[in-house]
C-alpha cells in the first residue's frame, strides 16, 4: 500500500515540476541546390533566427571533384567550413560560430568536364 502511495506521490510531483514547460522552437531547414554544376555558384540563405550554430549535410552524385565553401561573410574567411565533393557516406558536419543574419554558400567544380547534381540541407539550431 505505501508502495502505491510513494508511486502517486512521485507522478503528482513530476507533473507539478513540469508547468513550466515550453516546446523546443522549430528548426530552420534550408534546401540549396546547385542548378548548374559545371559553373562557380554563390548561394545567399537568410539565417531568419540568428542561429549560431548549423548542421550541414550533402546529397550528391558528382562524377568529378569539386569545392564548396559556407561562412557567414562573403569572403569566406571567418567561421565556416571547407568541403571536398564527392563526400561518401559523411558524418554530421556541424559550423559553430556563426555571425549575422545570412549564410553563404561557394560552390566551385575543381575538374571538368563535370556532371551530376549537388543538393546541400542546413540545419539551423
Amino acid at each position: 500500500m505505501t508502495g502505491r502511495l510513494l508511486i502517486v506521490v512521485v507522478i503528482l510531483a513530476s507533473m507539478i515540476s513540469c508547468g513550466g514547460f515550453k516546446a523546443a522552437d522549430p528548426l530552420i531547414i534550408h534546401n540549396a541546390e546547385i542548378k548548374d554544376v559545371s559553373r562557380d555558384t554563390i548561394i545567399s540563405i537568410f539565417n531568419e533566427k540568428l542561429s549560431t550554430k548549423v548542421q550541414v549535410a550533402f546529397e550528391e552524385t558528382l562524377s568529378d571533384t569539386a569545392v564548396v565553401q559556407i561562412s557567414s561573410d562573403t569572403l569566406f574567411s571567418q567561421h565556416g567550413a571547407t568541403y571536398l565533393l564527392p563526400v561518401r557516406n559523411a558524418p554530421l558536419m556541424y559550423i559553430g560560430g556563426l555571425l549575422g543574419d545570412s549564410l553563404f554558400i561557394k560552390y566551385r567544380p575543381i575538374n571538368m568536364p563535370i556532371s551530376g547534381n549537388v543538393k546541400i540541407k542546413l540545419t539551423f539550431q
